[in-house]
């Protein structure tokens, strides 16, 4: 057992309970008082924070956790002194007791000295005989009866507090009733400094879009409108991703209809992510978020053409950084387009307004079929929209369904359009024809005069030449396998020719020849005969045309070679004379070219290889000298350059009546 528990045994309990009781309504008492001087510090702590932020405009979060941690340890530095420090001392029976005989000096001290000697282990020779104590502590018994706590202990000093805390609580709730946006706001800010929240004006502004997702790249708008007739500043200030703040003014952009002024200010290319506050006057919103999110974007775009059956091509499939498409009409083709995200909407445009084919979404690859038809021509685009429903940028791209042209006839023996043959000649024919794919029929159609349908005579099909990428092919009409009637004295001539063009794409494709008109004369000439005649005449025609364009092309030298001695620099007139120098030479040149290509395999082919060396020799020289004239710097060397031009279009005139005399041996 221990002393104190003793020291409670031995005291009367008359003494015991009034002592006891005192000591519980001391630490009563000291707990109200120290619980409201805390109350009402953290409460001037509270409301001086609230008045600071109400008066001053606090940029920093810093600032804020600063004012709420020194408010909060003010607090606690209260709550220690007024609270824990008091309780933290003990109340001994004897202090209590010395404590009641100080204010009752009437007591004399005996409720102390029966404490003590009641509480003393000392022998009776030092403490007194038992009757003696006895007679003190009776005493004490006595006076202790008498003694009231709450009388003794009053609660003046607590109520001060109590006082001061209900003070400050009212001056908050009025503060809160009468202005509750700012209040509530204020207080919040207060007490909780990590809280985004505007500080106690923000509610004058609306500010658009507030927080907002947007797709990289594209331009975002931000305005804010304040009722403040006088304000003519606003500014936005955004804090990057390296955590700095920079402060952008906003444009004022007049009233709006209601009467607030609007301030806005645009971004023309969002690339990260920010956040962002507006500031008007004394008024500072919170921090707004702006995420910057990747549109859907095609990083891998396929194409497969699977070619009609009848074109022998197959299927092909390739990359396309382009999206240009070209192919055949009727080939089905499948665009496989892989996209950087996840999309939920998808369509495949034709020349902004129709949709063209079906187009299938698997997570973030989309894939579009359709068949190019003769109308899917001009341009094409895929649109996508991603789970945000943020679109990608709609590029268009080309894309031409090439028809299969019906094949394209040239007759190249005989040269001529019209023919006076015997009844029983045979007259061989060569054709060339221009043909993307293949034939399902050649044939001769032939059609007496008094006729109305003409004899087919159906030939091998045409051998693809590879080199010129056309087909070459060979007939020979035997008039006496026709079996004319006599009053039959005139035959129109041609070559039809079928692709293998299926009837579901609407083939077959038919072309035909130009028509040669064949006179059945029993006095013909011969075929080679009137094919020499014919061809020597072409040349002939071809030889005098080359003649003129070149003389016109020396009188023009001419001209311009003494415009150009007349001055030091190359006037105007002399370059319209050698403008026309150049266009008669080229004019001579094309004509010297297809006179030789049309009697490339010809009695006459000696004479046509003569006309292309005049071609390239003389008159491709004189043009070049004709175009140094105007870059050369010297007279005299321009005066060369205009007599050579002169010397070879001569010799080209030469040359030609050369050739012209060699035609008649």
């Amino acid at each position: 057992m221990s002393t104190f528990e003793a020291t409670l045994e031995q005291l009367p309990k008359p003494i015991l309970d009034k002592l006891q009781s005192i000591i519980w309504r001391v630490r009563r008492l000291l707990i109200v008082r120290g619980i409201f001087a805390t109350l009402a510090v953290g409460l001037l702590c509270l409301l001086s924070i609230m008045a600071v932020d109400a008066t001053v405009t606090i940029f920093s979060n810093v600032i804020r956790w600063g004012m709420t941690i020194l408010g909060l340890l003010i607090t606690v530095a209260a709550g220690w002194w007024y609270l824990i420090r008091p309780l933290s001392r003990k109340l001994s029976l004897t202090y209590v007791a010395r404590i009641l005989e100080v204010r009752h000096p009437e007591l004399q001290e005996r409720i102390s000295t029966a404490v003590e000697l009641l509480s003393s282990k000392d022998p009776e020779e030092i403490k007194g005989s038992e009757e003696l104590i006895k007679a003190v502590v009776d005493s004490a018994v006595l006076d202790v009866q008498n003694v009231d706590p709450r009388h003794e202990f009053k609660g003046g000093r607590a109520m001060k507090f109590v006082k001061l805390t209900a003070l400050c609580l009212a001056a908050l709730a009025t503060i809160l009733l009468v202005f509750p946006n700012h209040g509530w706001k204020l207080l919040a800010r207060a007490v909780a400094p990590f809280l985004n929240i505007g500080n106690a004006y923000a509610d004058t502004m609306v500010v658009k879009p507030g927080n907002t997702r947007i797709a990289k790249g594209r331009e975002l708008t931000i305005e804010m409108q304040i009722r403040h007739d006088k304000l003519r500043r606003a500014e936005l200030r955004r804090i990057l991703i390296v955590g700095s703040e920079s402060v952008e003014r906003m444009t004022l952009m007049g009233k709006t209809e209601d009467g607030a002024q609007k301030f806005s200010i645009t971004f023309p290319g969002v690339q990260e992510d920010f956040r962002y506050r507006v500031r008007a006057g004394a008024a500072l919103s919170e921090y707004y978020q702006v995420e910057a999110v990747p549109p859907p974007v095609v990083e891998k775009r396929t194409i497969r053409y699977d070619y009609p059956e009848y074109t022998g091509l197959g299927s092909r499939e390739e990359e396309s950084i382009t999206g240009e498409i070209r192919a055949v009409t009727n080939t089905s083709m499948t665009i496989t387009s892989v996209v950087n995200k996840e999309v939920w909407k998808a369509k495949t445009i034709l020349n902004n307004a129709d949709e063209l084919g079906d187009t299938n979404i698997d997570k973030n690859v989309v894939t579009t079929t359709f068949p190019l038809k003769n109308s899917t021509n001009g341009t094409w685009r895929l649109d996508l929209e991603d789970l945000d429903e943020f679109t990608n940028e709609r590029l268009p791209f080309p894309i031409q369904s090439l028809p299969d042209k019906a094949p394209a006839i040239r007759i190249t023996n005989p040269t001529v359009s019209q023919l006076r043959l015997k009844p029983v000649e045979v007259l061989p024919m060569e054709f060339d024809i221009i043909e993307d794919f293949g034939f399902s029929e050649t044939a001769i159609l032939v059609t007496p005069n008094g006729e109305t349908n003409p004899r087919v005579i159906v030939q091998s099909p045409p051998i693809r030449d590879e080199k010129s990428g056309m087909w070459k092919g060979n007939a020979a009409l035997n008039l006496a396998s026709l079996k004319l009637e006599p009053h039959h004295n005139q035959l129109q001539v041609q070559i039809r020719a079928r692709d293998n063009r299926p009837a579901n794409y609407d083939g077959p494709g038919e072309g035909l020849s130009e028509v040669i008109v064949i006179l059945i004369d029993q006095n013909a000439k011969s075929l080679a005969e009137q094919t020499i005649e014919a061809q020597k005449q072409d040349l002939t025609q071809a030889i005098r045309q080359v003649r003129e364009d070149l003389e016109r092309a020396k009188g023009d030298i001419t001209n311009a070679e003494r415009e150009l001695a007349r001055k030091d620099e190359v006037t105007p007139e002399a370059e319209r004379d050698l403008e026309r120098f150049r266009q008669e030479a080229k004019e001579a040149e094309e004509a010297i070219k297809e006179v030789a290509e049309k009697l490339e395999n010809s009695v006459f082919k000696p004479q046509t290889e003569a006309l292309e060396n005049i071609a390239k020799e003389e008159i491709a020289t004189a043009q070049q000298s004709a175009d140094l004239i105007p870059v050369t710097d010297e007279k005299k060397d321009r005066m060369k350059e205009a007599a050579k031009a002169r010397d070879q279009v001569a010799q080209a005139l030469d040359e030609l009546r050369d050739v012209e005399k060699s035609i008649e041996k």
